[in-house]
């Protein structure tokens, strides 16, 4: 049996130090997560809640110092129990980036037992939604439990495409405002990677989120669980295509945009990316058209004679139906000209 040293700790400090480690994360679902992961790995360790965590514990197991040889017995034990490769990855890190704060803090340790190699695994794929589906599906939580916070939920989260996290930590009086430059009002989240963002949003979703009961929190009831849970079992209910998830509504309003011809750039500030190869793998379908590309059309001369036996009817529905963006421009614009001759 390798000797343990514990030195400078107070026996009943663990629990106070790993809530410490917590307390470093902003966002409430994060500290939620990582306490869960941390706990299952102290369940296998010692059986023991954090509450009841004694130095040892962290540092050995029955008797013997931890080694990556346990960490792998735990990893294979999450595997045992159904745990996707995604999911291993994202509790191993959990537990690794606890056990270098806890290092750094005094605790007689090594965090890089938990370096292991990690599991190669491809993303679950999720369908999008079309506009339709989120308004069947929007109407649908309406009548289930907590179904005004649930259909206002949809909405907010397809039309700022922020992840479900940063919306349960919105402020209602804080990060809600009406923009002084224009008719939106601009909601604040903080996103993945700590990214501060603001995303409009028009007058009858502002009243829908200003009627909910919450006073502080804004959906004060829905829990990242329930949402999932809600959203997944609608989906199945309806009879939705595909693998339906909460994700699915942050990845509605930018593929609506790059079928009805938005700019790369545009739809990238809709989601946050920064990564133009992670933001096209997303949203951005691999089937290319030869035709479209503009190596071929800029060498292509337009035969407008082509309009010619078109009437107007057929011209806009022939415009509405391969680019549905340009055709709500168009109407947009002539809207604005109709204002400006009165």
């Amino acid at each position: 049996m390798e000797s343990c040293t514990i030195q400078g700790l107070v026996l009943n400090n663990v629990y106070s130090d790993i809530m410490a480690f917590l307390n470093q994360y902003e966002s409430k679902n994060t500290r939620k997560e990582y306490r869960r992961d941390i706990q299952e790995f102290f369940h296998f360790i010692c059986g023991k809640e954090l509450e009841s965590l004694l130095p040892e514990d962290v540092i050995s197991r029955k008797g013997t110092r931890l080694s990556k040889k346990c960490v792998i017995e735990y990893r294979n034990y999450l595997n045992s129990k159904g745990n996707s490769k995604g999911t291993r990855n994202r509790k191993m890190s959990a537990t690794r980036n606890l056990y270098k704060f806890l290092q750094s803090e005094g605790y007689d340790i090594d965090h890089m037992i938990f370096a292991l190699k990690p599991l190669k695994y491809i993303p679950d794929s999720y369908e999008s939604l079309t506009k339709e589906e989120v308004m069947t599906l929007a109407d649908y939580l309406k009548k289930q439990r907590y179904g005004d916070e649930l259909y206002a939920f949809v909405y907010l989260a397809v039309i700022t495409s922020f992840r479900v996290d940063a919306i349960l930590n919105i402020d209602k009086k804080k990060d809600i405002r009406k923009d002084k430059n224009s008719e939106f009002y601009l909601v604040t989240a903080v996103d993945k990677r700590n990214q501060k963002r603001s995303m409009p949003i028009e007058l009858w979703l502002f009243e829908l989120l200003d009627n909910l009961n919450g006073d502080t929190r804004l959906f004060e009831n829905l829990t990242v669980d329930i949402i999932h849970d809600a959203i997944t079992k609608a989906a199945k209910a309806l009879e939705f295509e595909g693998r339906v998830v909460t994700h699915s509504l942050r990845k509605v309003a930018p593929t609506f945009g790059q079928e009805n011809g938005n700019s790369v750039k545009s739809d990238m500030e809709q989601t946050g990316h920064a990564s133009v190869q992670t933001f096209m793998s997303t949203y951005v379908k691999e089937k290319i058209n030869y035709e479209d590309l503009a190596g071929i059309q800029m060498f292509r001369t337009i035969d407008e004679t082509v309009f010619d036996d078109l009437s107007k009817e057929q011209v806009l529905s022939l415009l509405k139906s391969l680019n549905q963006n340009v055709y709500n421009q168009l109407a947009r614009h002539l809207m604005r000209d109709d204002k400006k001759v009165v």
